[in-house]
């Protein structure tokens, strides 16, 4: 596949990149979150990121730093992160169904804790022996949209309630908007650049994606996206570079057999 790196020193305030690991075998993973978590770390020792704070979401938290299971490199790191992660500038901000399977030492060092419905057997964990009868009842019936938030600066739980999003959910935004057909792979790509640049003439392209290998093409798309030129049908094809024609290389001539000489005695043959 095409690889890509994050922004480093460049990117932007309220800017959101996204990095999907779900589907990546667990030692990947760990070589990803380590490799990402450490860069940031560097930059921002080095105040040459982009941004003066980071904030880092790990969605199931649960299942990347749980109270029990093996030690992996990911769940060290994440611990790492909620410890020490705050001096530079780094937050944590997780989400899990199950507050009570995510490390110990992880969610002793959270600031802020907002609390969604949850059921009783979830309650009666030692994590939320903290917490009064009454709380307990009132979050084993909270209606959606509300929350409840622990914060350090107030004594007693405060809930809040938040609108509805304007937007549509997944089953109805794919009812409203189904998803395209799949085109074929020299269409797809006219069809990536098209949003950079409305004016491209699609035959050019066809022409000059005849032939080349998908990696190459995609590599050179990936390139193009990211940067975002001016020009971006100029710099895809400069990326591509010229097409070298392949020829068929002419069959080696034999050497010709030597002429016997009946009066030579030394001849082989």
């Amino acid at each position: 596949g095409v690889a890509n790196d994050l922004p480093w020193g460049a990117f932007r305030d309220r800017s959101v990149t996204v990095v999907d690991v779900a589907g990546v075998d667990p030692l990947a993973q760990d070589l990803v979150f380590a490799r990402i978590i450490s860069k940031l770390r560097e930059h921002l020792e080095r105040r040459d990121l982009g941004v003066d704070q980071m904030v880092v979401f790990v969605d199931e938290l649960n299942k990347y730093a749980p109270s029990d299971g093996p030690e992996t490199h990911v769940k060290k790191m994440l611990l790492d992160l909620s410890e020490r992660g705050r001096y530079l500038g780094l937050v944590l901000f997780s989400a899990q169904q199950f507050r009570s399977q995510v490390l110990r030492r992880v969610v002793g060092n959270a600031g802020t804790t907002a609390y969604g419905r949850m059921d009783g057997d979830e309650l009666a964990m030692p994590g939320y022996a903290t917490l009064s009868p009454a709380i307990k009842a009132k979050l084993a019936a909270l209606p959606k949209g509300e929350l409840m938030v622990r914060h350090p600066h107030f004594t007693q739980p405060v809930f809040v309630r938040f609108p509805r999003p304007a937007s549509l959910s997944g089953r109805e935004g794919v009812e409203a908007f189904p998803p395209a057909a799949d085109l074929p792979f020299a269409e797809a790509i006219i069809a990536q650049l098209r949003r950079l640049d409305p004016a491209l003439r699609a035959d050019t392209v066809r022409a000059v994606l005849e032939g080349r290998p998908e990696s190459e093409v995609r590599s050179a798309l990936s390139a193009t996206l990211r940067r975002r030129p001016e020009s971006p049908v100029s710099f895809f094809l400069a990326l591509l570079g010229r097409t070298i024609a392949a020829t068929t290389p002419e069959p080696m001539r034999g050497i010709a057999p030597l002429a016997h000489d009946d009066t030579d005695p030394f001849a082989p043959y």
